[in-house]
């Protein structure tokens, strides 16, 4: 196999298969390779939380327009991936925690959040099975969400490919080829594949794919 691509996308977690994604319904050629199964790995593993409470004040312009797709995109995509906007709560057990909870509070201002500052008595309020004494409050934003990790990259996957993207389970990524410095092709386990760009959304293994680039 040798073919060429705009775009090869190296992992098959969440965040290569929406790069996969956005990159082939924008009108690119993709190839997603994976070296076991899509969604084999972190991205199977996790709370599926989309949140702005808690990030770095960096982070939440982004996550505000990620919160906004993710409305749409059970619509977008014809899958079900158990999207939830009920809140991201997180329960304030020591002094810590609380002066980090009340140093978030004028962010969350700055960004026009809806996030709150708890008091033990409104957490049970909440959660009603929860005894308000084993805590100091809450953090919580009814804004942020929540999705299924298990089936949230499959249909990303699944929907790159109907926008032409070529998706390869058990292929793993070799190395990355370059040519006077610019990146010009990947081999894999099934060969090498030509391209302009690489996306490398390998997790843990990133490191030792890009290692020998210097």
């Amino acid at each position: 196999m040798n073919q060429r691509f705009d775009t090869v996308v190296i992992g098959g977690g969440i965040v290569g298969t929406t790069a996969a994604y956005y990159l082939a319904k924008s009108g690119k050629t993709v190839a997603l390779v994976e070296k076991g199964r899509v969604n084999g790995e972190q991205s199977s593993r996790n709370w599926g939380a989309i949140r702005t409470q808690g990030r770095d004040p960096s982070e939440i312009p982004m996550m505000l327009d990620c919160i906004e797709i993710w409305r749409g995109i059970e619509a977008e995509l014809g899958e079900g991936l158990d999207w939830s906007q009920q809140g991201q709560m997180r329960v304030i057990y020591d002094e810590g925690m609380l002066e980090r909870s009340e140093a978030f509070m004028p962010v969350a201002r700055e960004f026009g959040l809806t996030t709150e500052l708890l008091t033990p008595s409104q957490v049970a309020e909440l959660l009603p099975h929860y005894d308000p004494r084993d805590c100091r409050g809450a953090l919580f934003t009814p804004t942020d969400g929540n999705a299924e990790p298990e089936k949230a990259a499959p249909a990303f996957a699944r929907g790159a490919a109907r926008h032409g993207a070529v998706v390869m389970d058990n292929t793993a990524a070799l190395s990355i080829d370059l040519w006077n410095g610019a990146v010009c092709g990947v081999e894999t386990e099934q060969g090498r594949l030509a391209c302009e760009t690489i996306v490398v959304a390998s997790g843990a293994w990133t490191s030792r794919l890009i290692a020998p680039l210097g």
